[in-house]
């Protein structure tokens, strides 16, 4: 995975960066402490609850914990 820091994590402000996945790379469980928003720009990002194509827009709330 390659991650492009658009805006550094500061105090208890929010990251936002883009994240590349080479095909068939996965992410272990993890708990996301605060919002996390996806937007897929090309490709598949699938988890536990479905796969999300090019153009999927998901939000996942504070304290949500997945795998991809």
């Amino acid at each position: 995975m390659t991650i492009h820091w658009i805006r550094q994590f500061e105090s208890d402000q929010p990251g936002v960066a883009l994240l590349k996945y080479e095909a068939g790379s996965s992410v272990p469980r993890h708990l996301h402490k605060g919002l996390e928003t996806i937007l897929v720009l090309e490709g598949t990002q699938s988890d536990e609850t479905g796969d999300y194509g090019k153009g999927s827009y998901l939000v996942n709330a504070p304290g949500t914990e997945h795998s991809v």
